[in-house]
């Protein structure tokens, strides 16, 4: 993992992601706790690699993309989060937001300090005034944090062949 932060927040550091960061993702994405609520569940090694790389393609095509979460302090990488296109088409202006964290950091505010960190930054650095989230509707704490960050339930819809319900958030309320 390189230190080349494009966003830090009170307690946190976002990096984007590299090639050099397989096992993390893979870490992560393989992770069942984490993944519980995530799409279809946990990732092969082969699938996480594919996302990662993925990520970096977007970083490099957008200027962001899901990285890592690190503490600020000792940069330990305790999560994920970032900004993505889903449909990764360049002419698709919905920018959609994801978290997740190691089950250690859970409760402790670390999602939603991210999520504001990635609103703010999203209004000032890309001037874009909405964003999405897709969520499990049994992912009880991401939903009591997406709310606590203003975002407004849509409607029910499906992600990976899993029932899930879509939350906007937009910079004007």
């Amino acid at each position: 993992m390189e230190p080349s932060a494009y966003l830090t927040s009170e307690r946190l550091t976002y990096l984007p992601p590299t090639l050099r960061d397989e096992s993390f993702f893979t870490k992560v994405q393989t992770d069942p706790q984490i993944m519980k609520f995530m799409g279809a569940g946990t990732r092969t090694p082969e699938a996480a690699k594919v996302l990662l790389m993925r990520c970096v393609y977007h970083q490099q095509l957008f200027g962001y993309s899901l990285g890592i979460v690190a503490l600020k302090d000792t940069l330990e990488p305790i999560g994920q989060a970032g900004l993505y296109h889903f449909n990764l088409e360049e002419d698709d202006s919905r920018i959609e937001i994801a978290f997740a964290f190691f089950e250690p950091y859970w409760g402790k505010g670390y999602a939603t300090e991210t999520i504001q960190a990635l609103q703010a930054w999203s209004t000032s650095a890309l001037q874009n005034e909405k964003l999405f989230a897709v969520v499990n509707p049994k992912n009880t704490a991401s939903l009591k944090v997406l709310k606590k960050c203003g975002f407004k339930f849509k409607k029910n819809t499906t992600r990976e062949r899993v029932k899930a319900q879509l939350w906007i958030w937009s910079h004007q309320g």
